[in-house]
């Protein structure tokens, strides 16, 4: 990949690092904008804008276009893992949950495992431009399917009234703009840069300025938060995302190394 695109092991660490960006930040946007305009039609979208984001990688010519697609590809993997939940959650009893939910983890981590491993073969067998091209059929069962198997219809407003009204617009812009930033500087330490470098200081310096701000907006600053204040009010869910963040942070730190010394060996 990084000798047909004419690029070098950092390109291709961010080609995977896009996606991951961009899936984390869009995610409670994405079940917020579902709570307005409709689970089916944010699944349906979210499929939708995760193919568009594959053709973009697959036909792409360079770093850059590759970078694009997997970033848009990120929006809509980030919507379909979100809703997908969210979904289980509002149709399945309480008690049938835990083995539901055990299903897509097993799904993701049957995914996790021979992704690579098929990406490797695809790569060496014939062209990594396989790695995207499979995704389609899969993508083509998601538009088919879900407007007929997902049908959860609730009364809601005018369209007007709830996009002028109804979504937190500012909210928005102001979480993903500032967990963008503080991902980006995490990604950039000990990768592009230093971590005692300026490119990588600024960014996550503003990102957590950005998400204090954010915090404010959201308990005080609008009255349709897309964040819901009593979320952060609650122990079980405080306690669940410490957890969470635990989890990513350890994942980060046993995976990161060896996935950087993977693309830099494929790489040379």
């Amino acid at each position: 990949m990084a000798q047909g695109l004419k690029g070098d092991a950092v390109d291709t660490f961010w080609t995977g690092t896009s996606y991951l960006l961009t899936c984390a930040v869009f995610q409670p946007f994405i079940v917020s904008l579902s709570d307005i305009f409709g689970r089916p039609q944010l699944l349906l979208f979210s499929v939708v804008i995760f193919t568009i984001g594959t053709a973009v990688a697959c036909t792409a010519k360079n770093f850059t276009e590759l970078f694009a697609g997997r970033s848009v590809q990120g929006v809509g993997g980030g919507g379909i893992t979100a809703l997908a939940i969210v979904i289980f959650t509002d149709i399945i009893p309480l008690r049938w949950r835990p083995t539901y939910y055990g299903v897509i983890q097993a799904a993701w981590a049957a995914g996790t495992m021979t992704g690579p491993l098929f990406g490797g073969l695809f790569a060496d067998r014939s062209t990594w431009r396989w790695v995207f091209y499979i995704n389609f059929p899969f993508c083509l069962i998601g538009v088919v399917i879900v407007p007929f198997v997902i049908r959860l219809h609730v009364e809601r407003g005018s369209l007007r009234d709830r996009i002028l009204h109804t979504v937190d617009w500012v909210g928005a812009f102001l979480f993903i703009g500032s967990t963008t930033s503080l991902l980006i500087g995490t990604s950039w330490g000990g990768q592009n840069y230093a971590w005692g470098s300026t490119q990588t200081i600024i960014p996550i310096v503003v990102g957590l300025i950005g998400i204090m701000t954010t915090l404010y907006w959201e308990f005080v600053g609008t009255k349709t938060p897309f964040m819901r204040p009593w979320l952060f009010k609650d122990i079980s869910s405080v306690l669940a995302f410490g957890c969470s963040m635990l989890q990513g942070l350890l994942v980060g730190a046993l995976f990161l190394p060896y996935q950087g010394l993977a693309y830099i060996s494929r790489c040379s």
